[in-house]
């Protein structure tokens, strides 16, 4: 079946149902992307997920990888204090 018949015969109808927006396949493959980088996941364990490479997962969600790592620093400078910042 073609993609784009696949998308009107079920799965557009499937979101419907579920009372979803509607959006391409596509978009859920990022969409879980961000989510697993947004969870702390490695990079390569988004690909492992995705079925890529590490590194087509780094340019293409560099953006979301990058302010995840800021926040993982964040947690960990505050449960981890330098000796600076504790004297």
């Amino acid at each position: 079946m073609r993609a784009g018949l696949w998308r009107q015969r079920s799965f557009y109808p499937a979101l419907e149902r579920a009372e979803l927006p509607r959006v391409v396949p596509h978009a859920l493959r990022h969409r879980i992307a961000c989510v697993l980088a947004d969870e702390g996941e490695s990079d390569t364990a988004i690909a492992a997920w995705l079925g890529d490479t590490a590194a087509v997962v780094a340019k293409t969600y560099r953006n979301v990888l990058l302010n995840t790592n800021d926040r993982i620093a964040g947690r960990l400078a505050a449960r981890y204090p330098t000796r600076e910042d504790v004297m």
